[in-house]
């Protein structure tokens, strides 16, 4: 009965008995006042002790269009200070945002079609007056693509990057090469669709 739409042309065949009343000793109402019982406390630290430090979350979101919901319902996403998105097959004309962010720098498709790629950077408003640098980087062509959310927080250079699965090694040597480049400390999260070590 999961795809019934309305109750037009169902029948109940033979006599309807009703189910019998739980009992207090059923093991289905033993555990519902057990769950009442329980506190329940969130697993990651961070989501029951007070904010220290800056916390950056990575995702591979296969079409920010259709899982931004997803994301401003997650309390691990909101929680952070910075979120890195790839994969967001997002055109330049496309809005990228997530309540109490600020989409600072993207790397978007190409032309006039949606493709598996992109990545963005979204920073936490009140970070704002921190990030400096912000950059969108697109490396290859074809299906040899990298694409970056690159910005500076504070003097840490922070990357969010997704490679096209038919990535080269070579590719994501280059890039690599180019972020070293830049002086400080580096943090580099993404889906590079291959082992690079």
């Amino acid at each position: 009965m999961s795809r019934v739409t309305s109750l037009s042309g169902l029948f109940i065949i033979g006599t309807f008995i009703s189910p019998r009343r739980p009992q207090p000793n059923d093991p289905l109402q033993i555990e519902l006042r057990r769950q009442e019982q329980c506190l329940l406390e969130p697993i990651y630290k961070f989501l029951r002790t007070e904010h220290c430090g800056v916390q950056v979350i990575y995702h591979n979101v296969q079409s920010f269009a259709e899982h931004r919901d997803r994301i401003e319902k997650d309390t691990v996403f909101t929680a952070s200070d910075i979120i890195l998105v790839g994969k967001t097959w997002a055109l330049p004309a496309e809005e990228i945002s997530v309540s109490g962010f600020e989409a600072v720098s993207r790397s978007d498709c190409v032309g006039y079609a949606s493709r598996p790629r992109g990545a963005c950077c979204l920073v936490s408003k009140r970070l704002m007056d921190h990030v400096h640098d912000a950059a969108g980087i697109k490396m290859g062509e074809n299906e040899d693509v990298i694409d970056a959310a690159t910005i500076k927080l504070d003097g840490v250079l922070i990357a969010g990057v997704y490679a096209t699965p038919g990535v080269t090694n070579d590719r994501i040597h280059a890039f690599l090469s180019r972020i070293y480049t830049e002086d400080g400390r580096k943090i580099i999260l993404g889906d590079f669709n291959r082992n690079v070590l």
